[in-house]
């Protein structure tokens, strides 16, 4: 793969982080508040059975789905190079560096049909408009290896390429890696917080031009943090569904409880990161500072 230097734009400020939302750009930041402690995200039979259902309620508020049920998580607490760790990797899996989708749309639907078995209610589920979420979560504040996130608007499918993933069960997924364009415009939040979550669109059946099927994420990397400690997140992906019209995040969303309004914060700052290409990631080796934002050169 030959990387590419790419500029990924900071959300944070009323204006800008309140304007994004998952149906005009494939993502959005939303105010949600856990009952989850740091330590609960240890625990993988309780992230299963009390997460998934926080964020199930979350999820089918915000969006207005009439069905919404969470099929897979995964938390990352580890270095950014977890791929060179040559035995049980997975145990230390941190952040992703390569720009990806986490379904293809034969992907999406090969999730469908694996988590949910009974071929009639699929194909009942295929007549409605459905799709996945990714629920995108700080553990602890980030401050290294922030999350970045591709306006869906500026991606063509032209710009993803498929690829396999074939699991030790022998299944098959299937995701999108991204080929890098000038017209992609990055975005990420500085210093996110545990209650402030993103939204990501993975997938969605509805293929009206306005809408946005798919956003491309992945990590950045933040020179100026790399002293810091792993970062610590969980994602979560989500299957809804909903026989109204289209389903469209609210942008002001405020039920009981902890459901609360959007809280925008004040700092500004500007990363200039990696977009891969296809095959493998370079991390940058040299750097660059100037007025307002970082340039990483690649040798």
């Amino acid at each position: 793969m030959l990387p590419v230097t790419t500029t990924v734009t900071d959300v944070t400020g009323d204006n800008m982080e309140k304007s994004f939302t998952l149906d005009r750009n494939g993502f959005q930041y939303l105010k949600h508040i856990s009952a989850f402690s740091r330590e609960g995200f240890a625990g993988e039979e309780k992230i299963q059975r009390e997460y998934y259902a926080e964020c199930e309620g979350f999820l089918k508020e915000v969006t207005g789905a009439s069905r919404v049920f969470a099929f897979d998580h995964r938390v990352r607490r580890g270095p950014s190079d977890w791929h060179e760790i040559p035995v049980y990797n997975v145990r230390h899996r941190g952040p992703l560096y390569r720009a990806h989708v986490d379904q293809s749309y034969a992907g999406a639907e090969m999730v469908l049909r694996e988590k949910v078995p009974n071929a009639n209610e699929v194909g009942g589920l295929m007549q409605t408009r459905w799709g996945i979420v990714n629920i995108w979560r700080p553990i602890k504040p980030i401050h290294k290896d922030p999350l970045a996130l591709c306006d869906a608007r500026t991606v063509s499918d032209a710009d993803l390429v498929p690829g396999s993933i074939i699991l030790d069960s022998g299944q098959r997924r299937e995701s999108w890696t991204v080929k890098p364009t000038p017209e992609h415009r990055w975005y990420f939040k500085y210093r996110q917080q545990p209650d402030e979550v993103a939204l990501i669109k993975c997938f969605d059946s509805d293929s009206s031009p306005a809408i946005a099927r798919r956003t491309p994420h992945c990590a950045v990397e933040d020179p100026d943090a790399k002293e810091e400690e792993w970062r610590e997140s969980v994602e979560q992906w989500f299957a809804q569904h909903t026989s109204s019209p289209p389903l469209r995040a609210k942008d002001h969303v405020v039920p009981s409880g902890t459901f609360l309004a959007l809280l925008m914060a004040s700092v500004k700052k500007s990363l200039r990161a990696n977009e891969p290409g296809v095959d493998a990631v370079e991390l940058p080796r040299h750097i660059r500072k100037g007025p307002g934002l970082l340039v990483f050169d690649w040798t």
